[in-house]
């Protein structure tokens, strides 16, 4: 894929690092560029800093975001893709100055995680309404239920003006841990985990990327 992924919530907890993390292991042939604005608790960058170009991007100032957006035009000026995990706290950042990323003049995929409570779907529309994405989907995270669980986004108006969705399964807490607390990019976990854990999350990855692949490809 070529373009900008941004991985949103705008809010923390809702597993935007993981799914920017899927991300970056789907597509790792294409040399993403990863750009690491969570400079709090920057998970992706620690993971996968070492495997694909990365920089931290402050997207709360202007002089920051003047930065991020050279960056960008950079990498993208050469066709490849350029994965942006986002922070909680940029969206006084988006609401300022979001509309810049039109000036890229490449299409913008948004992944925006999701719990099963009401507030990111509202933080969603404040995105959208300044950002507008060529296509954007939402991320149903797992960890916090099944489908079923997911009813506010499902009966909410956003849902018709958004392209799509996605459930990706929870992952299991233990290997959770070993991915943020040894900094290891997914095709590297299997190796520290036992062989029934192994299973487990070659399992979860499989389910995890055919639920993103298809967007990502789109």
């Amino acid at each position: 894929m070529k373009g900008i992924i941004y991985v949103g919530g705008a809010k923390g907890g809702v597993g935007k690092s993981l799914v920017s993390m899927l991300v970056l292991d789907l597509l790792r042939e294409q040399e993403p560029f990863l750009i690491e604005t969570d400079q709090a608790n920057p998970d992706v960058l620690k993971a996968y800093g070492g495997c694909v170009e990365s920089i931290t991007g402050d997207m709360d100032s202007a002089t920051g975001w003047s930065e991020v957006l050279t960056e960008m035009h950079t990498r993208l000026d050469s066709g490849r893709p350029v994965v942006i995990n986002s922070a909680a706290r940029n969206t006084a950042g988006v609401e300022q100055y979001g509309e810049l990323f039109g000036a890229l003049g490449v299409d913008m995929l948004l992944l925006w995680a999701i719990n099963a409570q009401k507030d990111g779907l509202i933080l969603l529309d404040g995105f959208m309404k300044v950002v507008q994405p060529a296509r954007s989907f939402v991320v149903k995270n797992g960890y916090f239920g099944s489908l079923d669980d997911f009813k506010l986004f499902d009966e909410s108006k956003i849902k018709k003006r958004v392209s799509g969705d996605a459930y990706v399964p929870a992952l299991m807490s233990n290997i959770a841990n070993i991915v943020y607390t040894q900094r290891k990019p997914l095709h590297e976990v299997a190796e520290s985990l036992t062989f029934g854990d192994k299973l487990f999350f070659e399992s979860w990855r499989k389910k995890a990327h055919a639920a993103l692949q298809p967007i990502l490809e789109g």
